[in-house]
């Protein structure tokens, strides 16, 4: 099974993004390193809920440690952490 593309990684999650916290904002443009919570597009919360659907839609866990802004603070952020983490999920 082939590691999914940055491109389809960042389509998937700005789906994600958009479907569950963007709703009530239907004219909103989410620039692909807009600044989430400077934003207010997630807050705390929906930030635990975007490591979820990240376990489930990608297979990977996501320590603690790595729950920081710089890898999940903007869609391009999580994009190149998923794509790291999925790159060397199989590699222990």
């Amino acid at each position: 099974m082939s590691s999914p593309s940055d491109d389809e990684i960042l389509s998937t999650v700005r789906d994600f993004v958009a479907q569950n916290f963007l709703y009530m904002r239907p004219g909103f443009t989410l620039a692909d390193d807009e600044n989430f919570l400077r934003s207010r597009v997630l807050d705390s919360m929906a930030i635990m809920e975007l490591v979820i659907f990240l376990r489930g839609q990608y297979g990977i866990e996501l320590p603690e440690a790595d729950i920081l802004e710089v890898n999940l603070g903007s869609l391009r952020a999580v994009t190149d952490y998923v794509h790291a983490r999925v790159g060397t999920r199989g590699a222990a």
